[in-house]
């Protein structure tokens, strides 16, 4: 089912899977190597994403396996809205 652009239903968000890279806790950034987001159509590759959650970032160190759940801010720009360590 597809929305029209303007609706005004909830975000959506898109769940990945990956492994940390890089974590700039300062910027809010971190660096992943992610698997495929089927929801978007996205192969799996590596990328930086901006997270809605600076604080988040405090606890994740390259190497970690995570967890995590995009939204769009804006159209195009995904952020990460949570992300989780994989024990």
């Amino acid at each position: 089912m597809t929305m029209p652009m303007d609706s005004k239903a909830p975000t959506q968000s898109h769940q990945g899977k990956g492994t940390i890279n890089s974590v700039d806790a300062k910027a809010g950034k971190i660096n992943l190597s992610h698997e495929p987001i089927p929801s978007l159509d996205w192969p799996g590759m590596t990328m930086d994403f901006d997270v809605q959650d600076k604080d988040s970032l405090t606890k994740l160190k390259p190497g970690q396996k995570v967890t995590f759940k995009l939204i769009e801010a804006r159209k195009g720009k995904y952020v990460i809205s949570e992300i989780t360590v994989v024990k």
